[in-house]
């Protein structure tokens, strides 16, 4: 693979700026190349008169392509004694030497000193905190061997005498009372807060041996980039300057320094003597992450053939759905058709998902961080794809069976959507480890979440999640018909299931806003941002449109309509607002893009263009009022599928956006608590007011140190991090959602108490660090494709 394209992956996507600036180095070693080669194409041309002015004064060339042939051969005959000058490998020697080279090389060596002092600062400041926290996370395996060794002995009278280490790191006894302190409230709870603890430091070690990777595989592959740089350089210029460049960069801390490789070998010991009784083999096994390199045949065979049947049985049904025959022969057609339009909404929904994927993927936006998924056991949108595909397939058996009436009278025409949804509600509570489980886990967890909003606090999976049920409402409306008409047992449909005017509908329909809307108001009462009461006041205008438009559907009056249209006008208009400015950062007003923002990852052009694609399909209810001659069911159909092609769409800015912040944060890592607080944090605590603590948190607690329920949540006006283990002056971050959730860990915290260290976590990503350099050859001639790239900016670039 070119180095160019190996950079590109291997690089970890929320750091790329702190990288070397490969390709702009590379584009003027061949601008230098192409003006050597014209150079000396032009003093081939005049061998009658190439020695004459060899001898005279240096000249510099000042512009890319000189069309001065005096100077041309001056400068070529001063190239000519260079690679023999620096023989002396003084790199002040070369800095002189460069008075005489050309403009492009000058431009050269001071963009490589930049890279060069860009790259030495991220990795000095990584390392450093990459210290601190090895220093906090002996510490707390102390404390917490410590306190394993107490429930063992059961001599929590002797804590103090135990360990000095544990007294230090808990607040003085505030009891009246002679007994002595204990680090738990109730002696029921000790054996389980210690396993939460000693779970959570398992896991915290495990990420920071993954940080620890990542820093190391940043050092090789900037290293592997500046000699490859010099060595293009080399034989651009025609001149050897990368042996003596490569002096001064050997004199920067990073490109020698060891101490990465020594606190991976340390790290690797604790993990091995804690947590894998000695077996270095298993602990390593558990610690690294292995990436396969599985193309997911399979799953995309799979999918394709899924696909493919399905076009060919929805053909035939479409055809059978038209024939007039079939209503005669199934009664209460119609709704039948809504039941299965309802289920088929969130099926292709969940498909052109999988597209997200396939574009965030090739574009490196790094979702699994976002999501927070499991690094080492999630799904590619290959695999993604596979169930959606499978559940529509079923439905278009379902479908074909229904109106075909094929397996009559075995299998009913009535049968056939309950037979659909009992076997799709079978595939994803199916408890056995197939059909992806533990992605299945995870959507019921977050579903969960949603369903128990204000409950917990809001992270970003919960309220993106959220935001796409907003964009099935179409499902909620008329899933009514599915549940009535099985109650009723398909009689009387036309007297009892009239769901247009039934009052459950519209609270089904406002369910997601609903959600949306109380998910802003606990992020507000968590973070104290306004933005968040004024991004709950948005839903509440849904809201209100949706029970507009029922009520206008129940009692259709000139003046309903004039409410509906005003409710819905100040919705769309609202909702088309926010996703440009707020969810998709754009407006900015200084921007180098007109109207967008400084860093993209698409083309410019198909911004502009999806902005205004977003404005109309947010006002899409709008057909209602055009006066089409199509049915109002069908037409209701088709703005649904509209709006889930726009929220679609959204999906992709949303995400791009969020990676972007990422990006300028260099925020690679996630906020995971560590259990005990530094004396600092306990001090401190012991000034706030009390008040109590939910038992859920499952974390260490203190005793008589109760926190304001403010003081509760993960993210907070001040943030502890690993560096306030050791030193409490450490200024803290602020950001919405600095400090994630791992949802596949186990007894993880909900809620964490104000002062709490914490550690960081991020996704699994390729280490350079067993890359070769042997590929340089293979590099020279296969970088052609860099003429291909866009010219937009990304944080890749």
């Amino acid at each position: 693979m070119p180095f160019t394209k190996r950079f590109d992956a291997e690089c970890i996507p929320e750091w790329r700026k702190a990288y070397m600036d490969y390709k702009s180095l590379r584009a003027l070693v061949y601008t230098i190349e192409k003006t050597n080669s014209i150079l000396r194409n032009s003093i081939a041309t005049r061998p009658d008169s190439a020695t004459s002015y060899v001898n005279s004064p240096p000249t510099q060339l000042s512009d890319v392509v000189a069309r001065d042939i005096e100077s041309e051969r001056t400068q070529l005959s001063n190239a000519s004694t260079r690679e023999e000058q620096l023989s002396q490998d003084d790199l002040g020697f070369l800095y002189n030497l460069l008075t005489h080279g050309t403009a492009q090389e000058k431009l050269f060596f001071d963009l490589l000193d930049q890279q060069l002092d860009k790259v030495s600062k991220f990795f000095n400041e990584r390392e450093h905190d990459a210290r601190s926290k090895f220093t906090a996370l002996q510490i707390q395996m102390k404390l917490v061997s410590d306190y394993g060794q107490l429930l063992k002995d059961d001599e929590e009278t002797n804590v103090s005498e135990t360990s000095p280490l544990l007294r230090q790191h808990h607040p003085d006894n505030l009891h009246d009372n002679d007994t002595t302190w204990s680090p738990f409230l109730d002696k029921k709870h000790h054996q389980l807060d210690y396993q939460v603890a000693r779970g959570r430091l398992k896991k915290a070690m495990t990420e920071f041996y993954h940080s620890l990777q990542y820093l190391q595989s940043f050092k090789d592959l900037n290293m592997q980039a500046f000699q490859k740089i010099l060595k293009k350089f080399d034989r651009a210029a025609g001149w050897k300057a990368g042996s003596v460049y490569m002096k001064k960069v050997k004199q920067h801390h990073w490109s020698t320094c060891n101490d990465v490789e020594q606190m991976i070998e340390k790290t690797e010991e604790l993990y091995t003597r804690t947590f894998a009784h000695g077996n270095r083999r298993k602990a390593i096994q558990a610690l690294k992450i292995y990436q396969t390199a599985e193309p997911h045949t399979s799953a995309a065979w799979r999918v394709g053939l899924y696909l493919g049947a399905c076009i060919i049985l929805l053909i035939h049904t479409a055809y059978l759905a038209w024939d007039p025959e079939t209503s005669q022969r199934i009664p209460h057609m119609a709704t039948h058709l809504q039941i299965y339009a309802a289920f088929s909404l969130p099926i292709l929904f969940s498909l052109g998902f999988s597209v997200n994927m396939m574009v965030w993927t090739r574009c490196r936006i790094n979702y699994k961080f976002i999501f927070e998924l499991d690094p080492s056991n999630n799904l590619d949108y290959h695999q993604f794809a596979e169930l959606p595909a499978l559940f529509l397939l079923m439905l278009s058996m379902a479908m074909y069976t229904d109106f075909s009436q094929l397996l009559e009278p075995a299998i009913s025409s009535q049968s056939c959507p309950m037979i659909f949804f009992v076997a799709v509600l079978c595939i994803c509570l199916c408890p056995f480890n197939i059909f992806y489980r533990s992605a299945r886990k995870w959507l019921a967890i977050a579903l969960g979440r949603i369903i128990l909003s204000y409950l917990f606090p809001v992270e970003f999976p919960d309220f993106f999640i959220a935001d796409e049920l907003n964009s099935l409402a179409y499902t909620f409306w008329t899933i009514t018909y599915f549940f009535c008409a099985y109650s009723c047992n398909w009689t009387g449909l036309d007297e009892h299931c009239y769901v247009t005017h039934m009052w459950i509908t519209p609270f089904l329909a406002a369910l997601p806003p609903w959600w949306r809307f109380l998910q802003c108001i606990r992020r507000y009462k968590d973070s104290g941002e306004r933005v968040h009461v004024i991004n709950a006041i948005k839903y509440t205008t849904s809201i209100a449109a949706t029970f507009a438009t029922a009520i206008r559907r129940m009692k259709p009056t000139p003046g309903m309509d004039v409410v509906w249209i005003l409710c819905s006008m100040v919705n769309s208009s609202y909702t088309s607002i926010w996703d440009i400015k707020m969810d998709w950062g754009l407006l900015v007003p200084q921007s180098k893009h007109v109207l967008l923002r400084d860093d993209l990852v698409f083309p410019v052009p198909i911004y502009y263009v999806s902005a205004v694609i977003n404005v109309a399909l947010r006002f899409a209810w709008a057909l209602n009022t055009a006066g089409l001659t199509l049915h109002s069911d069908i037409l209701g159909y088709l703005t649904a599928v509209m709006e889930a092609c726009r929220r679609l769409q959204w999906n992709f800015f949303r995400l791009e956006n969020e990676h972007l912040s990422n990006c300028a944060d260099y925020r690679a890592i996630n906020e995971i608590p560590l259990p005990f607080s530094p004396p600092e944090d306990i001090k401190q605590r012991e000034e706030q007011p009390l008040s109590p603590v939910s038992e859920e948190e499952g974390s260490i607690e203190w005793p008589s140190q109760r926190l304001p329920r403010r003081m509760q949540h993960q993210q907070l006006q001040r943030q502890y991090t690993w560096a306030h283990t050791i030193n409490p002056a450490v200024p803290t971050r602020v950001g919405s959602f600095y400090g994630r959730r791992d949802f596949e860990g186990k007894r993880e915290v909900k809620k964490l108490p104000f002062g709490y260290a914490s550690m960081g976590r991020s996704p699994s990503r390729k280490s350079s660090a067993n890359s070769s350099d042997d590929d340089d050859d293979d590099d020279d001639d296969d970088d052609d494709d860099d003429n291909d790239e866009t010219t937009h900016m990304s944080p890749r670039q």
